[in-house]
């Protein structure tokens, strides 16, 4: 795991990545909104797991999140959304 990691997890955990779940729910009636199950980094893939399946017809734009390593705005190159996972491609750091 490369040392920015962690703190880029914590970053996307607390400013994104639970405001991607509940407007991406494939039922928008439903009560639930779906919870943040796990979180991972591999490289500048940034994956986030949910509790339920996720509408993948209605793919967040890019500025729903807000990246930040070492203090500093990352860039979310893409959002894919498949099944119960959110995939977030981040600009590589430098």
């Amino acid at each position: 795991m490369r040392r920015w990691a962690m703190p880029l997890l914590l970053a996307a955990l607390i400013v994104g990545l639970l405001l991607a779940g509940p407007a991406n729910h494939a039922d928008a009636q439903e009560a639930t909104a779906p919870e943040l199950t796990s979180a991972s980094v591999q490289g500048t893939m940034l994956y986030a797991d949910y509790d339920q399946a996720l509408d993948e017809s209605h793919t967040p734009p890019l500025n729903a999140y807000v990246i930040r390593i070492n203090g500093k705005r990352t860039t979310v190159q893409n959002v894919a959304v498949s099944g119960q996972r959110v995939t977030l491609t981040l600009q590589a750091s430098t």
